[in-house]
């Protein structure tokens, strides 16, 4: 077992700018679920309650609730009905229920949707989370946003980062193999979302911290390094994704919103989910639809360069897109990683259709006001036919 989450180098960033530090420790390894108890008796605290869904009570909530009531200390289960709870007003509304017998912290046991859930309501209660991960799915364990849907709409709402993150690579290695392969997506969509904030600072001032960013590039090529160098040890790999998606969601933290980790890749994955609860269909996996956008972005990335190849971008902003793309693959080699690593790059399988693809290329940047390749392609009139000429299935 070891610990993650140091990052008290950035309390005079060279940056210039004051960061927000995480105040959390994440322990990965054999035996991390077992902190959990002790955690609780070091912070004083008696009444916690434990979320989960049906699956991850399962595999991990029955247990962590066991090995807290052998450590001595009362504790409640609250554990929704259906299998898929979404993260959404009337999923809130029943936890804070269930929070009528006045909880002094929560234990949430799962990934995406449970963790956004309960560190939402753990801000708003002002009291301790503890996140037991379930599976590496997603960077949000050391986020301190909530991304909830109200109305339909999926808005990011300020929340508090867990106090302590535990993953065990036993529980981790057992999450079905979809969820392992949308935490390698959701990392890799770092690797548009760095070029996306590149072009932001360039060419609008937009604050920049390179020291955030070596965090997040560290985190990429890591797990690039690994995958590249063969997968022998799947607790190793699943761990190393969860290391990765902690630091992500740290750099989050530190820079006080999502511009070190989020970009055009999931404008598109927040479309098609919009798109989805709009229509009463059940979304593909947040990081699978992260990792297939990352996929699309990166074409877009090349088409643009293409048009500034012929003359056709002003100098200024052919130097920022030079500058932006020069640490980016290729489209074709991030494709060759993203099949390996078992994320989907056929729209069928995500639940989308080619058409829902291409519109989603034009519309998407709408979703937030953050400047990104979409808007620099929109702004000269490119992207309609960008939209049309990209792949949107790896043959």
């Amino acid at each position: 077992m070891y610990a993650v989450g140091d990052y008290k180098e950035f309390i005079d960033c060279s940056c210039g700018q004051k960061h927000t530090l995480p105040v959390f420790q994440a322990l990965l390894g054999s035996g991390a679920m077992e902190t959990i108890p002790a955690f609780i008796r070091a912070k004083g605290l008696q009444k916690p309650l434990l979320l989960a869904d049906p699956n991850t009570w399962e595999a991990l909530g029955k247990a962590v609730q066991q090995s807290i009531s052998d450590a001595g200390i009362e504790s409640s289960a609250f554990v929704y009905s259906d299998e898929e709870p979404a993260a959404d007003e009337h999923r809130l509304g029943e936890l804070l229920i269930a929070c009528a017998q006045k909880p002094d912290c929560m234990v949430s046991a799962g990934s995406g949707t449970l963790t956004d859930i309960t560190r939402y309501v753990c801000y708003l209660l002002n009291i301790p989370h503890v996140a037991a991960a379930s599976a590496p799915s997603m960077d949000g364990y050391a986020s301190s946003v909530a991304p909830l849907i109200r109305g339909g709409a999926k808005i990011t709402f300020g929340a508090k980062a867990p106090d302590l993150i535990v993953g065990d690579p036993t529980v981790l290695a057992a999450a079905p193999e979809p969820m392992v392969a949308a935490g390698f997506g959701d990392l890799m969509g770092k690797l548009t979302a760095k070029a996306d904030w590149l072009l932001g600072h360039y060419l609008h001032g937009e604050a920049y911290c390179p020291n955030i960013q070596a965090l997040v590039d560290q985190a990429v090529h890591s797990m690039v390094n690994l995958l590249e160098g063969g997968i022998d040890d799947r607790g190793e790999y699943v761990t190393k994704i969860l290391e990765g998606l902690v630091h992500s969601g740290a750099a989050i933290t530190l820079f006080g919103f999502s511009r070190p980790a989020s970009g055009a890749e999931h404008h598109l994955s927040h479309y098609w989910e919009m798109a989805a609860l709009r229509e009463g269909r059940v979304p593909a996996l947040h990081g699978l639809k992260v990792g297939y956008g990352t996929w699309l972005i990166l074409q877009v990335y090349e088409g643009v360069r293409r048009r500034s190849k012929r003359g056709l971008l002003p100098k200024d902003e052919s130097k920022a897109l030079e500058r932006a793309m020069d640490h980016l693959p290729s489209a074709a080699s991030y494709a060759v990683m993203a099949r390996k690593a078992q994320v989907p790059l056929e729209p069928e399988l995500l639940h989308l259709s080619e058409t829902s693809v291409r519109t989603a290329v034009k519309e998407a940047m709408a979703i937030r006001d953050r400047y990104t390749i979409l808007p620099l392609a929109a702004s000269h009139g490119w992207l309609p036919e960008i939209a049309a000429e990209i792949a949107v299935r790896w043959e």
